[in-house]
């Protein structure tokens, strides 16, 4: 068992914490990944890119990602990303609460995300990355800080 664990499906997170202690070892360290549209308007962001997002999965299933290649049919409609779960869609004060939550929930020591989608112009990848440091940061900072340090950098301090 890994002493850290990049976890991209945070449902993850709960069963690698679990495996550790069975088998006598702490919380290990954990890098979480979300598969979330975090923006002002997550509606339209998602209308903007949904191209995009749709172009990333599918060349991931061709490349054997959800399984053996050619084995899962392309997907055609982006709301399909939505409806099978393979994205989210948050403003900025439901991913800081969501990610507070998570990051509460275990050894977690970082915490990542798609920035900038393939083909995706860099002015509206930047737009939801201001946001999100804006919004999301600060919130999960003054959340995850230590009673009385809204100041502390790490989630886990």
């Amino acid at each position: 068992m890994a002493d850290g664990f990049i976890c991209v499906l945070p449902d993850q997170l709960r069963t690698y914490v679990e495996a550790r202690r069975r088998l006598g070892l702490d919380e290990g360290q954990v890098a979480l990944g979300t598969q979330w549209i975090v923006a002002e308007d997550p509606e339209r962001a998602f209308a903007e890119i949904g191209a995009n997002l749709l172009y990333q999965v599918n060349a991931y299933a061709e490349f054997g990602m959800f399984g053996p290649p050619g084995s899962v049919p392309p997907m055609e409609d982006a709301q399909q990303l939505l409806e099978l779960g393979f994205y989210r869609l948050l403003d900025g004060p439901a991913a800081a609460d969501e990610l507070a939550t998570l990051i509460a929930s275990g050894p977690v020591v970082d915490c990542f995300s798609w920035t900038l989608f393939p083909g995706e112009p860099l002015e509206s990848a930047a737009t939801r990355l201001e946001y999100t440091a804006k919004t999301v940061i600060p919130a999960v900072r003054a959340a995850s800080a230590p009673t009385g340090d809204a100041t502390s950098r790490s989630p886990r301090s």
